[in-house]
């Protein structure tokens, strides 16, 4: 009996005005048989021409039967199902290291076994096409105060993605990333404090990425961004790691610069504390965790020193709100020497 129908949803492909991460489409067999037949050939073959092979990045192959047999032949003949549709994608010019395959035999079942139509619809292996994303271009400067360029070198990062380059002698970069995707960009120079920002790239919005960064000299403060503490703890938040990485190569790029790390807590609508209450020593501890981390990448202690403040100098010492209070539990850097 020819299968039924077939299901398919194409979610990005050749006709698309903007490509989408990805394509799926699920396909049904026969009774008890895992080969592909021609009529699926067919089908297929339309499906996957509206895909350039190296706009692939991975293929997941999910195959399943209904409930008609017992449980192990179920489980083998989805086996043979999935291993079915990798060998045509094989012969379709499909490399196949790209494929994930897994096979479940009558569990999880799309619809109920209630009658022949319903199993036929259980009888399937989904294929869903992760494509790989458009690029479109991330492009800046990076200038003094005067406007002249600045050798600097760029790092873009997102969830699946990281790349670098370097500024050109005008302080111009270019670099392709990922469209319609957040990313962080990192601006780091010598002799000058690092920068970064958070963007989403889009190609149909024209972006202004121009930085000018902060010339390194003493008594120059800056924040460390996005460096949030769980509350009433010297324990960093997972989110705000990465920090902690732009610090080290901040120290690493300029090995003569000497920094105070000064560690605050959140106390709002309160005196100040005293130096031996828990909440000084909290501000403290968050300042050291800070100098243990460059410790442990081997930047040399001579180069740094930590101290607490409590919360005698809270950006926001009458917050109600949870974000200015994230706020205020900060560790800040002062240049102490270039």
């Amino acid at each position: 009996m020819i299968f039924a129908s077939i299901v398919a949803i194409c979610c990005a492909h050749k006709l698309s005005a903007q490509k989408l991460p990805e394509a799926e489409i699920t396909v049904l067999f026969e009774t008890g048989r895992h080969k592909i037949s021609r009529q699926m050939d067919s089908i297929l073959g339309a499906f996957l021409f509206k895909i350039e092979p190296d706009e692939i990045k991975s293929i997941e192959i999910v195959a399943h039967t209904d409930a008609i047999g017992d449980l192990r032949f179920n489980e083998l003949l989805s086996e043979r199902r999935a291993n079915s549709v990798s060998s045509w994608l094989s012969d379709y010019g499909i490399d196949t290291s790209l494929c994930i395959l897994s096979w479940k035999g009558e569990i999880d079942s799309l619809v109920a076994n209630a009658s022949e139509e319903l199993r036929q619809i259980n009888r399937r292996a989904r294929i869903r096409v992760y494509l790989q994303p458009t690029m479109s271009p991330v492009t800046g400067s990076v200038l003094d105060s005067v406007g002249m360029g600045i050798n600097a070198q760029i790092i873009l990062r997102g969830m699946e993605f990281i790349d670098s380059t370097r500024t050109d002698s005008t302080g111009y970069f270019s670099l392709p990333a990922p469209d319609t995707t957040v990313l962080g960009i990192d601006v780091f120079a010598k002799g000058y404090v690092y920068t970064s920002r958070m963007f989403k790239n889009d190609r149909r919005r024209k972006l202004d990425l121009t930085f000018k960064p902060t010339p390194i000299q003493r008594g120059v403060k800056f924040q460390l961004h996005r460096f949030y503490f769980v509350g009433d703890q010297a324990v960093l938040l997972k989110s705000s790691e990465q920090e902690l990485i732009r610090l080290m190569r901040f120290m690493t790029l300029n090995p003569t610069t000497i920094i105070a790390i000064e560690g605050h807590i959140n106390l709002p609508n309160s005196p100040a504390v005293s130096r031996e209450s828990t909440h000084f020593n909290l501000s403290e501890r968050r300042a050291k965790m800070v100098c243990d981390y460059l410790l442990e990448q081997d930047i040399l202690p001579k180069r740094m020193y930590y101290a607490g403040f409590g919360n005698c100098q809270m950006g926001y010492p009458k917050t109600l709100t949870e974000k200015e209070q994230q706020k205020n539990r900060r560790v800040e850097i002062r240049i102490v020497a270039q």
